[in-house]
């Protein structure tokens, strides 16, 4: 013989497991997320809204401000080892365009930084070969490509002039006389350097090495 409970009390139960799949489905309005709270969600709204925009500008322009020291990105080298004219000569193979120039010297002759920057990248490419990327000044990077070998590591500091690698034929330079290729990217797009040329639009973001280093006095 099983005990019965009262009517009542069997209604009261059921309430109350009632209420607590309510609680569980549809929580209390009182335990909502704390970022709901004005009180701490505001600031996090202003920072949003006016500082982090000026904090993103303060960087741009920090990166901005370093004066570009260069110098010839091959130890020994002149400005009679590269040709003055192939900076966007064209057709140059699958990339169309060649958007740097190749400085010419001995196998191992040392690769040096060419300004001042920041080890970004250091890869190995089907095209490029052993390559090496720097982050320079004016938000500029600086492509060592074609070594034989490379001496740095990302996260690393150079100085203008300190060797990053020796030249070579790596890469789809292979059987060529060892040579650097060199490129300068910047990461801030440049829309009036646009031209109507193969691949002008490109322009925006690369820059002539040679007219970088032609200048040069030494």
């Amino acid at each position: 013989m099983h005990f019965q409970p009262p009517l009542n009390q069997s209604i009261k139960r059921a309430l109350r497991w009632s209420n607590i799949r309510k609680h569980l489905v549809d929580p209390p309005k009182q335990f909502v997320s704390v970022a709901s709270f004005p009180a701490i969600n505001e600031p996090y709204r202003s920072l949003m809204k006016y500082w982090l925009p000026g904090i993103l500008l303060l960087i741009v322009l920090t990166g901005l401000i370093p004066a570009e020291e260069m110098n010839i990105p091959v130890k020994g080298a002149t400005k009679a080892d590269w040709n003055h004219k192939t900076f966007w000569y064209g057709p140059w193979g699958s990339s169309g365009v060649h958007k740097g120039i190749d400085i010419f010297g001995l196998r191992d002759q040392p690769v040096v930084a060419a300004t001042a920057g920041l080890v970004v990248s250091v890869r190995n490419l089907s095209k490029g070969g052993k390559v090496v990327y720097v982050l320079g000044p004016k938000w500029r990077i600086h492509y060592y490509a074609h070594l034989n070998s490379q001496m740095v590591f990302v996260g690393q500091w150079l100085s203008p002039g300190e060797v990053i690698g020796s030249l070579g034929d790596s890469g789809n330079a292979a059987g060529k006389p060892p040579h650097l290729h060199y490129s300068i990217m910047s990461l801030l797009p440049m829309p009036w350097r646009i031209t109507f040329e193969t691949q002008g639009w490109k322009k925006m973001f690369y820059l002539s090495p040679h007219k970088k280093l032609i200048n040069l006095k030494k």
